[in-house]
This record gives structure tokens, C-alpha cells and sequence, in this order.
């Protein structure tokens, strides 16, 4: 007999139809349920709340503290804590100053918030024997990580979109389970007055300076104005038929990495399946999986070198392992001609740079007045010593900078020199000048002292950078 029988539509078909598809989760005896407050999360527990009471399983709530929105945040922890007690859900929390993780480990704020709870969630699912952590992803929030990764040039790995169940990422023995995630916003929202339910609100989600917010709150409501609702269910469905495709050359892919010796060779491979496997030994050497190096390897020659980063070459293989990374000297390494102009006219803004990701914001000197140190992975810089217009680039022959409390200049073949870094290092890190060419920053050295923060700077550039594997 169905577990969700006693649950109205369309809520007791959408856990029903999770639950038959994964078995360990239908007949484990504890579920854990991340819960923030927000109405998505209290909806999310009270449904699975009276499924645990019909089916005599036991729930647990977990709610992590960002400390993002000062006492707000404490706030919706207390409220969590006593909707919990009210509704006799044991709830664990925690939690963790996001701000001080993220100026210590250089990751953006949304980054290393998700980091944190993740860690915790599957932290805390474990140590109670959860079979899982239940998520509030509805429809709309697929939507908006579609509209994301198209945005982005994802391939079919990405838009996939979110699926109903997936590992951990802080820990692959936790299992996230997101049972709703075919049911709207509107739905959370109609069962939440039904049930006459309270929940708190994040101003910080009306926040349109967030680039995920104005896809929620200006591009979906244009496009439901001038398309209606087929607008945004078409992408839906797009991303249902390529879950699909996708599974079956995800399971191409295991068989031919399997096989070994004995699989066929690849360059007589079809071209999609040759794109995953480019892809899958990417992450494996840790690079990332762009769309022009998964191009360019596909369409390599056999044991032909490719130039993936500055001092960075792999060999393409026809069998397994199909990408080896080739050891070269100083002298054969190419110096990179990647280059990207940057305006800091807005007020902030980030942009991806050859495997780094570069996030500003500008402030004022009042603004700017008590914030932490700059960290290993954040700097900060005079604005008007900048300019509006600066280059992004690596090394070039004959690069000197000022450094910071120095005199005069060096070459930065000597700075590497000191600092004993390998050549492959030496060309992957970012170098940032301004309009008249003048290094004042490259990653993992000192600013120059043209740029640095004085007594008479009126405007700040906050500086940080993150990237998923370290320089070399």
C-alpha cells in the first residue's frame, strides 16, 4: 500500500513516484528535512511530517545559521527551533560565520555558504542514520538553474537540470532528496494557506542586485506576460528528455571506461559519447570541462599534445586513461596570448578568467571602514589609482612590478623566481593591469603600491578571486 496515501494531490503522486524510484529511501526508518524557515522548507516538512507520522518513520530537522542577515539570521534560527518543538520534530542546527569562511578559504559568499551547509547537512543526516536530506527544490527553482547553465553553454551534464535524488557533495554516502521538484512555487504556496502554515521571510531574495533574483522576479514574469506558462514549461520539459539522453550515455560512457584495454578505440566513438569522456578525464586532471577544451581534445589527433593552460599540455590516448599530462621545460612552454578587458564602472560584478573567477564590488572609504583584513584569496585596491578600465592576462616576457612596500621595480620572472614556482605555475596565475599597462595585481603576490589603499583614497575596489584547483 502506498506510503503517501493519506497525502492530497499532488503532493502524495510526487512523493510516491520519488519513493519508487529509490528504494532505500521508501524503506529507511529516519528522514532528515533542511529546513531555513522559508515557506518552501516548512512546507517541505510539514508534508513529510505527516507521512513519518502514517508510516512510523522518524524526522529530523536540520537548520543551519549563514550569519549573513546579523539577528535576522539568529531570528529565523529561534523560529525554526520553536516550530520544530511545537510540531515535535527533533531539530539539530548550527552554525557558522560564512563572511570569515569566505575571506580565509577566497570563495565567493554563495560559494562558501553552500559549502557550509552542505557539510553540515550531510554532517548531521549520518550522525542521526538518515537515509537522506530532503531539499524544497520546486519547478521554479529548476527553471532558474536551467536558465543558469544554458546561459553558461552547459552541456546535456548540466542540462539535466537538478534531479530527484543525487549524492552529496560534501560527503557521497548522504543522499539529497528533493521530492517536490516537480511541483511549483504557486503549489508550495496554495498548500501553505490551505494548511494555514507560517513561515519567514528572506529579504534578501527580492534583492534584483542578485543575478539569480532578477531571473525570478523581472526575466520569468516577462516571459509568462508575452509567452504564457508555455514559455517556461517548454525549457521543463527540455530538461525531462535530456535526463534521459543524458543517463544513457553517462551509461556509454561507465561500459567504455570499464572495458579498458578491450573498448573500442576512441576516435571511432560517436562524437557525443567522445564529449563526455573528454569531460569526465578533465575533472580527473582537474580542469575544468570547458566547451573549447572538450572541443579541442575531441577533435585532436591520437597522441597529439594539447596546450589546456599556460604550461599546461595533455596528450590525447585512444583508450584508457585517454588524457596523460605531458611534463615540459621552461623553454617549450608557450607564453598565453588570453586576454580580457574588464570595466569597473558598475558597482560590482565578477567574470571568469582562463580557470579563475574574479568578483569586485566597489565602496567607499566609509563603507570600507572596520571590514576584516584582506585575505590569502582577497585584496583591496584604490580606485581611482585603477581606473575605470583594466586588462586581465598572463605572464608576458619582461613583465616588472612595483610591489608594495618595495623599491622601485622587479621582474616577475625574478619574484617567481624566489618564490620557487614551478613553470607551470608561473604561467597559470592571472596578471591585472591597468589602461597604461601597469601590473598591480597578480595572483599569489603582493599589490603594487601604486594601487594600495591610502589616507586620501575616496572610492575601494574589494578584490577576490577563487579557483577550483590551485595554481599548478
Amino acid at each position: 500500500m502506498s506510503q503517501a496515501k493519506y497525502i492530497e494531490e499532488p503532493w502524495g503522486s510526487a512523493l510516491e513516484a520519488t519513493l519508487q524510484g529509490d528504494s532505500s529511501l521508501k524503506a529507511a526508518h529516519c528522514w532528515s528535512v533542511a529546513c531555513s524557515g522559508g515557506l518552501d522548507s516548512v512546507v517541505l516538512l510539514h508534508v513529510l511530517k505527516r507521512l513519518a507520522d502514517s508510516s512510523g518513520k522518524t524526522l529530523i530537522a536540520l537548520h543551519f545559521n549563514h550569519q549573513l542577515r546579523g539577528a535576522d539570521s539568529d531570528a529565523d534560527a529561534e523560529w525554526v527551533v520553536s516550530l520544530c518543538q511545537r510540531w515535535k520534530v527533533p531539530c539539530v542546527q548550527e552554525s557558522g560565520d560564512v563572511r570569515v569562511i569566505t575571506q580565509a578559504q577566497g570563495l565567493s559568499l554563495e560559494m562558501a555558504a553552500r559549502e557550509c551547509r552542505h557539510a553540515f547537512l550531510a554532517r548531521s543526516a549520518l550522525a542521526h542514520g538518515a537515509a537522506c536530506v530532503a531539499l524544497a527544490h520546486h519547478a521554479d527553482d529548476q527553471l532558474e538553474t536551467l536558465w543558469w547553465r544554458w546561459m553558461r553553454g552547459s552541456g546535456p551534464e548540466g542540462l539535466q537540470g537538478m534531479t530527484h535524488t543525487s549524492l552529496s557533495p560534501a560527503d557521497r554516502r548522504c543522499i539529497l532528496w528533493r521530492p517536490f521538484l516537480s511541483l511549483s512555487k504557486e503549489t508550495f504556496r496554495a498548500y501553505a494557506q490551505t494548511h494555514q502554515l507560517e513561515w519567514r521571510e528572506d529579504a534578501s531574495n527580492s534583492d534584483v542586485r542578485h543575478q539569480r533574483n532578477r531571473l525570478r522576479h523581472e526575466l520569468f514574469p516577462f516571459i509568462r506576460k508575452a509567452f504564457g506558462n508555455q514559455g517556461l514549461e517548454g525549457p521543463l520539459r527540455s530538461c525531462e528528455l535530456i535526463q534521459t539522453e543524458h543517463a544513457l550515455i553517462a551509461k556509454l560512457a561507465n561500459k567504455w571506461e570499464a572495458d579498458g584495454d578491450e573498448a573500442a578505440v576512441f576516435s571511432s566513438q560517436h562524437r557525443g559519447l567522445q564529449r563526455e569522456l573528454i569531460r569526465r578525464a578533465l575533472i580527473g586532471l582537474g580542469q575544468s570541462p570547458t566547451y573549447d577544451k572538450i572541443e579541442r581534445l575531441v577533435d585532436a589527433a591520437q597522441d597529439q599534445d594539447v596546450m589546456m593552460a599556460p604550461g599546461l599540455k595533455v596528450r590525447r590516448l585512444e583508450r584508457m586513461p585517454l588524457l596523460k599530462a605531458v611534463a615540459e621545460s621552461a623553454e617549450e612552454v608557450l607564453f598565453s596570448t588570453v586576454r580580457q578587458e574588464l570595466l569597473l564602472e558598475r558597482d560590482s560584478g565578477q567574470v571568469p578568467f582562463d580557470g579563475c573567477h574574479i568578483l569586485w564590488k566597489r565602496c567607499s572609504m566609509r563603507e570600507w571602514t572596520g571590514m576584516p583584513s584582506p585575505s590569502h584569496f582577497a585584496e583591496r585596491f584604490d580606485a581611482d589609482a585603477l581606473g575605470a578600465r583594466i586588462c586581465l592576462r598572463h605572464w608576458h616576457p619582461g613583465d616588472r612590478m612595483a610591489l608594495i612596500g618595495g623599491h622601485g621595480s622587479t621582474k616577475l620572472q625574478d619574484l617567481f623566481t624566489n618564490l620557487k614556482w614551478t613553470s607551470i605555475q608561473r604561467h597559470q596565475a592571472v596578471v591585472a593591469t591597468d589602461a597604461q599597462g601597469r601590473i598591480f595585481w597578480v595572483e599569489g603576490l603582493r599589490i603594487a603600491e601604486f594601487a594600495k589603499v591610502t589616507p586620501a583614497t575616496q572610492c575601494i575596489i574589494q578584490w577576490r578571486w577563487e579557483r577550483k584547483t590551485s595554481l599548478g
